[in-house]
């Protein structure tokens, strides 16, 4: 995943987020993700899991990890999460809680809340599976108690044989601290194993 970041105080940051994927028969499905950003010279490391508890509920925990040397930072992320996903036929509306728990080294820790409603259409054509969406996501800060951040962003994913997927998208970003932003980002993931089924 890569995502470019149009802001004044920093007009572009890039970060480079190649991943690899792997899915059970039963659905159950891990993501691995290395990311390196060069403006701020800072490396990532992000692994979530999707578990289906039915077709309406899916677990998703997650861990991410983020260090760079100067400035110093170094921090460990726990995000445990929870998606509801209703379809109606090739439309597909899911909305993801999510849990961010970011500790930090010699700095305060940060407890957030996000919430992202996502409406998505697939189209089938042979082995390509094309899905336009969109989605908005608000976030909300328990320190100071208060929502600081949402999103709204169009995108659209492409699957290739359920082998290599591509999912690009634009975020229209209003954050209470640093303002208004546009934000590109460009995902690619390939699949250790081939999925049976979508």
């Amino acid at each position: 995943m890569a995502g470019i970041q149009m802001t004044h105080a920093q007009p572009t940051s890039i970060w480079a987020f190649p991943g690899i994927s792997w899915q059970s028969k039963h659905h159950q499905r891990i993501t691995a993700q290395y990311g390196y950003n060069p403006q701020w010279n800072m490396h990532a490391a992000y692994v979530q899991a999707f578990l289906p508890i039915n077709k309406h509920i899916t677990l998703n925990p997650g861990y991410l990890y983020l260090q760079r040397n100067r400035p110093r930072l170094e921090e460990h992320g726990l995000m445990p999460a929870i998606i509801f996903t209703w379809s109606i036929r090739q439309l597909i509306i899911d909305d993801r809680n999510l849990y961010w728990l970011r500790i930090r080294h010699a700095a305060e820790d940060i407890q957030l809340y996000r919430n992202r409603l996502r409406i998505s259409y697939s189209i089938s054509a042979g082995p390509l599976t094309i899905k336009p969406y969109c989605y908005v996501e608000v976030f909300y800060l328990f320190n100071p108690g208060r929502w600081t951040r949402n999103r709204v962003a169009p995108g659209i994913s492409v699957d290739l044989a359920h082998r290599f997927n591509l999912d690009i998208s634009f975020n229209r970003e209003l954050d209470y601290f640093n303002g208004r932003s546009n934000l590109i980002f460009l995902m690619s993931t390939v699949s250790l194993n081939r999925r049976t089924t979508k």
